[in-house]
């Protein structure tokens, strides 16, 4: 059987990059795209399989999986409602976090094994994510978090819903005099919030095509994107962003540059992030609030009730 080592070998690299790559690391220990594929194809062509380590004896098993990027802010809601969803449990319950990078699910091969967990839940696959699951069926119960896939339980934010009440708020406070803020990348769910935006306002005869700006998932991407619109005068009455963290860099750069947020523009997020954050903060944002610790209870939820067969 191959190892690790075997596989560092063909690669020439080091077995911890291998470690890394494998276990869904490679973007965060700033390992290229181009060697973590050559690892992948390395592993397959090599038939290794990776190992968990087993759990107590009598635990319930639920394996996690959770996008290594552009979700940072989501994980206090998270843990929230995965505490939730356990504290009244009389037996144990392990919960073990697989980070995964986004698209290459398929690399989490412990999402695969039947020896590996109860049951499994997956927060958030992309594209390349859902093809994997649709194409290889998990051989333990899996719930998909904000996706619906054919044979595999979900539970989801309704994204038309989410994108009917930002667009109704935008124009209720700005008019037609709105932009749209929207992630660099193409990430399932966040297009999908942003169609939804652009759909509702060209149902009441505003034409975002104009006013649609592009912005990496970070505080410190919207700061460049907010001194941008200020230093080339773009600035609407309302900015409308898919995901919080842009709200929160937009504001700063609009609030050094003694612009009233609130007053002089509006600022609309929809959020994955704790509400508290935007309640308190200065200025206070609205928000749509996507329910994630909520959704996150239900999901771990619905895993303990069908691994126990009461589902």
């Amino acid at each position: 059987m191959a190892t690790l080592a075997d596989i560092a070998k063909k690669c020439k690299i080091s077995t911890a990059a291998v470690s890394y790559v494998l276990s869904g690391q490679g973007d965060r220990r700033r390992i290229s795209p181009q060697v973590q594929e050559q690892v992948r194809a390395a592993a397959e062509s090599l038939g290794y399989v990776r190992h968990v380590s087993a759990p107590k004896s009598g635990s319930l098993r639920i394996g996690f999986f959770w996008p290594d990027k552009n979700l940072e802010t989501t994980i206090a809601n998270v843990v929230t409602g995965i505490n939730s969803a356990v504290q009244f449990e009389t037996s144990p319950v392990e919960i073990s976090i697989f980070p995964f990078s986004s698209n290459n699910l398929s690399s989490q091969t412990a999402l695969w094994s039947a020896k590996s967990f109860d049951a499994a839940v997956i927060l958030s696959p992309n594209t390349a994510d859902m093809q994997a699951l649709a194409q290889h069926r998990t051989k333990t119960p899996t719930i998909v978090i904000n996706r619906q896939l054919e044979g595999y339980s979900s539970v989801s934010t309704d994204y038309q819903e989410v994108g009917r009440l930002a667009a109704e708020q935008a124009i209720a406070r700005g008019g037609s005099n709105i932009a749209l803020v929207r992630n660099i990348i193409p990430h399932l769910g966040m297009n999908q919030r942003s169609r939804a935006i652009y759909n509702v306002c060209k149902s009441y005869g505003i034409n975002l095509d104009e006013k649609i700006y592009f912005c990496a998932n970070g505080i410190d991407e919207a700061y460049e994107l907010g001194v941008r619109l200020i230093r080339e005068k773009m600035l609407p009455k309302i900015i409308v962003c898919v995901y919080d963290t842009d709200a929160f860099g937009i504001t700063r750069a609009l609030n050094e540059a003694g612009i009233a947020v609130g007053r002089d523009v509006e600022i609309l997020a929809a959020s994955t992030s704790l509400p508290q954050f935007f309640a308190r903060s200065t200025p206070s944002l609205t928000v749509v609030d996507l329910k994630m610790a909520e959704i996150s209870q239900r999901a771990v939820r619905m895993a303990i009730d069908l691994a126990t067969g009461r589902l």
